[in-house]
């Protein structure tokens, strides 16, 4: 073989394989930075404005909200952050004033699914399951009102099925 096409082939193996791990590296730093970027931020209110105008879209909302609040600020504190994270405008004023557990539990669970709301007048009753990575989903029971034709939560009750 060809002394100097010999040393051409391993020159373009070595822009070849630069080339590639520049490109990896390029991807790498665009996604930290996309990461970084998206990372939400703590605030005391949502950013979106809820839909109350069903049961459903407020209990979605308020733990959907609830769970990426408490994942995105407190997921390594050892302390409760629940009331930082509470989502008070979905509540009403009965239910801010009491002592309540968002979860029904210390710890934020991987995921919640939800049931479809039973309405009867301007009562509502939604089931929420906290889904855990290695213990049995939990149930809880979320009461609505509804005010001003707005739905409010008014209640939370803790149970097992």
């Amino acid at each position: 073989m060809n002394k100097r096409l010999l040393i051409a082939i391993i020159i373009c193996v070595i822009l070849g394989g630069g080339l590639v791990s520049y490109r990896n590296y390029r991807l790498q730093e665009a996604n930290r930075i996309i990461t970084y970027t998206l990372k939400p931020t703590y605030t005391s209110t949502p950013s979106i404005t809820p839909d109350i105008s069903s049961p459903d879209s407020v209990v979605q909302t308020y733990y959907n909200w609830y769970l990426a609040c408490m994942n995105n600020n407190f997921k390594n504190t050892s302390d409760s952050e629940e009331e930082n994270c509470s989502y008070d405008n979905l509540l009403t004023e009965s239910l801010n004033q009491r002592d309540h557990s968002i979860l029904c539990a210390a710890n934020v669970p991987a995921k919640i699914t939800y049931e479809k709301a039973v309405i009867t007048g301007n009562h509502a009753t939604a089931i929420a399951h906290t889904h855990w990575e290695a213990s049995p989903m939990d149930t809880i029971k979320v009461v609505l009102t509804k005010q001003n034709n707005a739905w409010k939560i008014n209640d939370i009750i803790c149970s097992r099925p």
